[in-house]
């Protein structure tokens, strides 16, 4: 089967003798490495073709100081911040659900971690926000059918 260029595991690279080499990250046909497998277990639809911008490093990295400048310039003190904990399945748009409705209400995300195992099909979200805001929050969890935790910032060590 020819390399499909699609798959999330497909990449290319171009030297300065202009030879392109065309492979699979995860060598799964090393005997062939220009080819896919045939009905190959590990393909991977890749859903976002992200457009790098080939300019220079320097260039890029003064788009994201422009871009870094633009965000808030600080967050509140510790005391008026919460951590809300909300256990998430692995699966595609889990935590687009949760981020979206923390939007939805208005409700600005200072910070986010995700803390997942590998053996599991879960993991837990967490989020700082607006101490104020974490009541409705969990709220708005629950109505989704989403467990959560609160916990002020203060006493979270």
């Amino acid at each position: 089967m020819p390399m499909r260029e699609e798959c999330k595991h497909f990449q290319s690279r171009t030297y300065d003798s202009g030879e392109v080499a065309r492979f699979c990250v995860l060598d799964l046909a090393p005997d062939a490495p220009w080819k896919c497998p045939e009905n190959c277990p590990s393909y991977a639809p890749r859903y976002a073709d992200v457009g790098w911008d080939h300019g220079s490093l320097i260039e890029v990295l003064d788009r994201a100081a422009t871009a870094r400048r633009a965000l808030s310039r600080r967050a509140p003190p510790p005391e008026e911040l919460a951590q809300v904990r909300i256990p998430v399945l692995d699966e595609e748009g889990a935590i687009a659900a949760v981020t979206t409705l923390a939007s939805a209400l208005g409700i600005n995300i200072f910070d986010m971690e995700i803390a997942h195992s590998v053996e599991g099909d879960r993991g837990v979200l967490v989020l700082v926000i607006d101490a104020a805001s974490a009541p409705a929050f969990s709220a708005a969890l629950a109505e989704r059918g989403h467990r959560s935790g609160v916990t002020p910032i203060g006493t979270v060590r």
